[in-house]
């Protein structure tokens, strides 16, 4: 099942402060690789696909394609944020109802999303 995500982040400033150490750290992470788009990371029988980003001068809004190829369904994924220069309020929107902090489970901060 391919569900498809998109995170907003806040202003111009932010941007230029961390958007692009935040973009390369958050696809080399989730995708394994260091192409900014189209590069995907099959994590036993889980892929994860980062399609892009995209800048309209106030916001970067970053797209990721979460699948599941077999059994067991994905119950929930974390968007791993650089603590060094991330915050909850940099997250101004996203595609799905989202929790952002530590997650328990994983001790990951960063945007989790429940299926």
């Amino acid at each position: 099942m391919a569900r498809l995500f998109g995170i907003s982040r806040a202003t111009a400033d932010q941007w230029m402060r961390w958007g692009g150490r935040a973009l390369l750290l958050l696809v080399v992470a989730l995708s394994g690789a260091s192409a900014v788009s189209g590069s995907a990371r099959d994590c036993a029988n889980y892929t994860v696909t980062f399609l892009g980003a995209t800048y309209d001068g106030t916001n970067t809004t970053f797209r990721y394609q979460v699948c599941s190829n077999e059994s067991p369904a994905i119950s929930h994924w974390v968007l791993g944020l650089p603590t060094t220069c991330a915050t909850c309020a940099d997250v101004v929107a996203a595609s799905h109802v989202y929790t952002c902090g530590t997650d328990p489970t994983t001790g990951v901060f960063g945007v989790k999303f429940d299926q």
